[in-house]
């Protein structure tokens, strides 16, 4: 019996000790503005969009420099969550609601790889964010290309980008990079060496936009979280954007969430997603829908006028009679436990503000575990109008009356918030590394009330296409000659084709990766694990028209260009 005793006393002394040894991180406050041709966007060193107890928007849109007056916005505020159990069947979860209390999930910062530990002078130092321009690399390139050596000054922004073995970067910022495996920042490497040098011609990786804010935070630098267990994931994020005169480019930021999973237990039946607080305008009069098939999620305005008569709501300003819609789409999900590319969304949860006691509202961890998971939080699953089992609400389109919209139900109108979630993944096991990407576009004024929900899609799906050729987003989206590859000497051949297609490299180089996709983005042939640096692919049963090929190579070069099938 004493030595029963013993040990458990051991046990809660050990425990006592790991949760006493647990850093004490303030919770961030930085914030840094995005602004695309048509907005200005908040974000977090926690999380997403930063949130304003004062009621200020995070998301202003349309935004313009020369009005002091801050108008109308889209969101409140909106972070990534993360859960999953682990094998002794203990749930763990990474969030954010609104920063205040035990709602507060993320601290700043990475998590050192080696000791898998942060600590509270690691989260004041990392409670920023690092901007930079496109002109700003467009002006270093011009100076290093034209004779391989630097001349002028290097603009801070470049020199001190958070990358891979940075020797400059304490020197800008007064704190060390920390020792990680997993890749920091982005960065175009000159030489392949994994090291960012700018004095050798390295420099931020933004994929042509014109402005790129990149950002790390963690889960483990305090303990409040819906008094859960923390995962340990560091998750880092790119925000962009582009200045167009494209409208959907215009009026569009996409976001890269790279995580990396640095805790010592794997995760079973893991969901990722979502949670976003939206205030389109006036926040009480909202109403949301879901496109499945396209991973699209929406908010519109419940009626032909946004707000109280379209003047205020509680002194937030309103769209009157000019509401728009924003849709949430996710143009990359996560990998799978095998690798494979999670390609859907698996449920789209709309909650009230807590106005509506049916169904309940998640208040602890495992009913917001539920929530991700697509059931209702006390675990009953949705049942659409034909009372079968959804994890997808009003699926249909606002502008069908025949089909289940929030518009066609007449929902009662409150202030919304919902999950957007992928899973479930079966597994991940410590160290693992995924990505996801997600974009924000705003449409200006569509059909009201109970708005079509097509044009939409149409938008958001050049997204898609862009985003699926990387090496085109500075030709199609931006039109900037920045050269982003190195000289790899591809050739393409025959083109058009009939009946196969040739790719051929250098002898120096290798393939890595060969893709094509149709012209709306779909991918219809991956070859992959290449090392040759000839390739033949053979139609087999492609539609004749016009495809996009996406190249990588072994080097980290990539390159796309188009093909006839005749």
């Amino acid at each position: 019996m004493k030595n029963f005793t013993l040990i458990i006393f051991l046990i809660l002394f050990g425990k006592a000790n790991f949760i006493n040894a647990q850093p004490n991180c303030a919770a961030g406050t930085a914030t840094e503005t995005l602004n695309t041709t048509n907005a200005k966007i908040t974000l977090s060193s926690t999380g997403i969009w930063a949130f304003d107890p004062s009621g200020s928007t995070s998301y202003e849109w349309p935004y313009n420099e020369d009005i002091p007056i801050e108008g109308p916005g889209l969101i409140s505020t909106g972070n990534f969550w993360m859960g999953g159990y682990d094998d002794g069947l203990n749930l763990k979860m990474a969030g954010k609601l609104y920063g205040q209390g035990d709602n507060n999930g993320f601290w700043p910062g990475p998590i050192h790889s080696n000791t898998l530990t942060t600590n509270n002078e690691d989260c004041a130092n990392w409670d920023k964010l690092f901007k930079v321009t496109q002109s700003e690399i467009e002006s270093f390139l011009a100076d290093y290309n034209d004779n391989n050596q630097l001349d002028d000054p290097i603009p801070a922004n470049i020199l001190g980008w958070p990358a891979m073995n940075n020797a400059h970067f304490f020197d800008i910022h007064g704190f060390d990079l920390p020792v990680t495996d997993s890749g920091l920042a982005p960065f175009y490497d000159m030489d392949g060496n994994n090291i960012y040098d700018p004095m050798a011609g390295d420099y931020p990786q933004i994929k042509c936009a014109d402005q790129a804010v990149w950002w790390v935070f963690n889960d483990i630098g305090n303990t409040s979280f819906l008094n859960i267990d923390p995962i340990g994931v560091e998750v880092q994020i790119l925000a962009y954007a582009y200045e167009s005169a494209s409208s959907n480019i215009a009026n569009t930021s996409f976001y890269d969430i790279k995580t990396i999973h640095r805790g010592e237990e794997a995760l079973n039946d893991v969901y990722m997603g979502l949670w976003i607080d939206p205030n389109l305008g006036c926040p009480y009069d909202d109403y949301l829908g879901v496109v499945p098939e396209e991973n699209l999620v929406y908010v519109y305005n419940a009626d032909a006028v946004d707000g109280q008569s379209g003047l205020s709501c509680q002194g937030i300003s309103t769209y009157g009679q000019e509401p728009p819609m924003v849709g949430i789409k996710m143009l990359r999900g996560p990998l799978d436990q095998f690798g494979g590319d999670i390609d859907t969304i698996s449920s789209f949860i709309a909650l009230p503000d807590g106005s509506t006691p049916v169904p309940p509202n998640p208040t602890q961890a495992f009913e917001y575990y539920r929530v991700m998971s697509g059931l209702r939080a006390d675990g009953a699953p949705y049942l659409n109008p034909n009372n079968e089992i959804t994890k997808f609400l009003y699926p249909g389109n606002p502008a069908n009356e025949d089909q289940w919209s929030m518009c066609s139900e007449g929902a009662s109108i409150s202030d919304q918030r919902f999950f957007l979630s992928v899973g479930p993944i079966d597994y991940i096991s410590p160290g693992t590394t995924n990505l996801m990407t997600f974009s924000v576009t705003v449409q200006p004024q569509p059909s009201m009330p109970c708005p079509g929900v097509t044009d939409l899609i149409n938008d958001t799906n050049l997204h898609l296409w862009t985003f699926t050729n990387p090496g085109d987003y500075c030709d199609m989206m931006v039109g900037t000659n920045a050269v982003l590859t190195k000289d790899i000497g591809l050739s393409v051949f025959p083109n058009p084709a009939s009946d196969f297609i040739n790719f051929q490299l250098s002898e120096e180089e290798t393939f890595a990766t060969i893709r094509l996709y149709r012209m709306d983005g779909q991918l219809v042939t991956k070859e992959e694990n290449l090392k040759n640096y000839n390739v033949r692919i053979f139609r087999k049963d492609l539609a004749t028209g016009t495809y996009v090929y996406q190249i990588q190579t072994k080097t980290g070069a990539s390159v796309s260009g188009k093909i006839i099938l005749e």
